[in-house]
This record gives structure tokens, sequence and C-alpha cells, in this order.
């Protein structure tokens, strides 16, 4: 699956952009690519060149693109004083339906989707300050709650699986994956099984002997199931996709790939191999990263400040993931957004002529409420998403 002919940039994202650092006919871009972020048709992904004789190295987030040539129109940002080119290329992504969510709700979803069932599951106290750890079903097609269960989860926790009639639910901090029962209303949100999930210290990490680790588990905000079987987490730690037996919580697989993914879902791809479709919100991360750092005295030195960001520091990248290398195959960023990074969930997938992976149409969460998503992924890929400095 590996693309050939990328060209590796990194971005320098220390200032903000500026009129004067913008050539007049990049503004029409910048109109063309908000109307993509509300939903109209198709702000495209982006390939990420730097422009010549400029020093670009050093950088905030790190772009890997292919070199070859995408639809016309070309916008510049002078990001910390270097100018990058941003070709659109044919993807397109947009937001198609927004529903309600329960009031105050802030916690997960998971979703059925031969079954076209909706779950959503609130994060517990102290997270939730309104009340304990809810699982609710609704209506996929009006955001009607249709039933509801209080759940003994504390604190915060990352987006559940739906497989075979049950919600398999992580909690990174009890180490553990809990099987939920959900087919049968009358028994939704029992516990049926409990996944342990092995500590940190027993995985590779002979990758990371550089870094001081502070508790005894990993991070990990979402599970994806494989056809096989076998359950796939992202080591927010780590950086690493790390593949689970589905029975026993074994680690089977570790592999290196972006360091901040959020969300995390399997897809079908070319030929019915597996997919992930992941998202991540660079800056987020790079906030709960160092916080983490400071908090715990580690390589972190000053304490980050949560000043608002620039714009082109606060977008959520989408991409579709290898399972098994880890590696972007293609990616869309949309700075900013009404999807919040965390949560994402196949309702279906169709083929798309003349495209290399076909139409997916998702289920997100944003500050609206529950939103239905359609992205045409092209074959472009920003591979490598992070903050290398503390936020600003």
């Amino acid at each position: 699956m590996r693309r050939a002919c990328r060209l590796v940039v990194a971005l320098v994202v220390a200032g903000c952009v500026t009129p004067a650092s913008v050539p007049e006919h990049a503004e029409h871009d910048a109109h063309a690519e908000h109307d993509a972020h509300a939903g109209h048709a198709g702000h495209a992904g982006h390939e990420a060149q730097a422009a010549p004789g400029n020093d670009v190295a050093g950088g905030a987030y790190a772009y890997s693109g292919s070199t070859r040539k995408r639809a016309s129109g070309m916008a510049f940002y002078a990001l910390g004083g270097s100018s990058v080119s941003i070709k659109p290329s044919s993807t397109t992504f947009r937001i198609t339906r927004v529903l309600p969510l329960p009031d105050g709700f802030v916690g997960h979803l998971a979703y059925d989707a031969e079954g076209r069932r909706l779950w959503l599951l609130s994060h517990g106290p102290p997270a939730n300050t309104r009340g304990p750890s809810t699982l609710y079903e609704l209506d996929p097609a009006t955001g009607r709650v249709l039933a509801q269960k209080v759940m003994p989860f504390k604190g915060e926790f990352g987006a559940p699986l739906y497989r075979d009639g049950a919600l398999y639910q992580g909690v990174y901090h009890e180490r553990a994956i809990y099987q939920v029962a959900v087919a049968d209303r009358a028994r939704m949100g029992e516990i049926t099984r409990t996944i342990p999930v092995p500590p940190l210290g027993s995985l590779n990490l002979a990758a990371h002997k550089d870094k001081v680790f502070r508790f005894p588990f990993f991070v990990f905000s979402a599970l994806a199931g494989l056809p096989d079987g076998k359950l796939v987490t992202h080591s927010e730690d780590l950086g690493e996709l790390l593949t689970l037996d589905g029975q026993t919580g074994k680690v089977i697989r570790q592999v290196g790939t972006q360091p901040s993914l959020e969300g995390l879902a399997a897809v079908p791809g070319p030929g019915g191999e597996p997919l992930l479709m992941a998202n991540t919100n660079p800056h987020e991360f790079a906030m709960r990263d160092q916080l983490r750092k400071f908090l715990f005295r580690g390589e972190a030195n000053a304490a980050p400040l949560a000043a608002a960001p620039p714009v082109e520091e606060t977008g959520v990248v989408w991409m579709l993931l290898d399972p098994e290398s880890g590696e972007v195959l293609s990616s869309i960023w949309h700075a900013p957004s009404r999807a919040k990074s965390g949560d994402v969930a196949l309702i279906k997938h169709e083929p798309v002529p003349d495209t290399p992976y076909g139409r997916y149409e998702l289920f997100a969460l944003g500050q609206e409420g529950l939103l239905t998503i359609e992205w045409v992924p092209s074959n472009v890929a920003w591979s490598v998403i992070d903050r290398g400095t503390p936020p600003q």
C-alpha cells in the first residue's frame, strides 16, 4: 500500500497568516475553502510543497504529499515567515446533516451500520459534572432518545466500538475493555465481560528509551474492529497502532503512526481490504502532551499556555490509514472545523468511478450536535501530522 513519490515538508507555524503575506489570487481560494467547511461543494485536500529558496525546516507540522499535479489554483500562506504553496486535489468533504444531542451531552458515539442503530455514552464524574455516565440509544434518523441506562463508568474514556450485539468500551485508566450488551433493550447497559488491557510496561518500548512514563497504563481514545476479530487502538503515549487479540487483549502487533490520533474506525478499502478512518486535532494533542509533561516534570520547558491559537492550528485532520503499517494513505485538513476530533463511525461506503477509495458516509460529533459527513478521499496524504514545538 505504500505510495511512491512523496515530498516531506516541515511547516513552521510560529506566526499567523497576514493579509500582506497572501497574494490577491489566494483570497479566492481561501473563500472556496471556507465554503467547503460550511458544507458546500468540495474543497480539496492539499499538496504541500516548499516555495524555492525558503527555509521551512524546524517545524511545528510536517506533511508528506504526492508530487502529482492536482486541480488548478494555488494559495500561499506565510507560516512563520516561510511561503508554502497549498494545491487542492479533487477530494470532496462536506457535512450533509446535523441532529441534536441530549442536553449537556459530553461523551462518545457508536453505530451499527447493518442494523442502523446508534448509541451515545457520556463520560462519568468528575469529567461529567451533570451526572453519571449514561448510555443512550438514539433514532439515527431524528436524534430522538429511544432508551437510556445509567452506567458505572468514571472519568474520561475513548469512543466505544459496536460489534456483534455489544459495545466494546475501553477505559484506559482502568486498563480494561468492557463488553456492554445492547442487542436487547431490556438488557441494555449490562456489562457481560471484561477484557484486560496490557500495562504500558509490557509493551515494546525499545523505540522510546528517552521517554519518562508516569503511569502504568497507556492512553487510548478509540477502538476499531477488524474483520478477523482483532481490535486496533492507538497509544497516545507511544504514537503507535496496537493490534489486540479480541478475546484476551494480548498485544499482537505494534506499528508507529501519527502520535496524535483520536478517532478511529475500521472501514472497507479497495478490494474490501480493511483500512482505518482516523482524525486528529494536532493543537489539542500538543496541549495535552505538554501539559502532561509539565505536570509530571517531564521534558517541558515551561507551562503550556491556553491562548487562542491562529486558525491554521485549530483544524481537524481526517485520514485513511493502513492498519498494518500505520501509513497515511489519504488525508484532508479543515480549519476551523465544525466536527470535533475523537469520534468517527461508518454509516456506509460505496464505490465512486475514478476515485481510489470511493465515498464514505460517517457520523461524528461537533458543537452543533451529531454530524453526518461525506468524504471522497483522494490519493493525497499529509503523512506526518504533529506538533514538534510547545503550543504558544
